[in-house]
């Protein structure tokens, strides 16, 4: 399963690179542990809580909350990494 949306960032990258995301329209929250690359790894470690970013996620696990970012676009500057 692979989801594709603008989501809000509740608290910014921890010290394992563990990003938590909210999307607002259904107040979802996304537990993102892993990314597809660096660029996509380092774009998400400068994101603030509050900001808002398009993401593509992908499941990282099976049977747990957690996500794998395969695609990081602040939507703010509109630059994808």
């Amino acid at each position: 399963m692979e989801t594709n949306a603008t989501f809000r960032v509740l608290a910014e990258q921890n010290n394992h690179g563990a990003l938590t995301v909210e999307h607002p329209n259904d107040n979802a929250t996304f537990h993102v542990v892993s990314y597809a690359n660096e660029g996509v790894k380092r774009a998400a470690q400068s994101l603030q809580p509050g900001s808002t970013v398009e993401m593509t996620l992908s499941r990282a696990g099976v049977r747990s909350n957690v996500w794998q970012a395969e695609s990081v676009t602040r939507t703010e500057t509109d630059t994808t990494f």
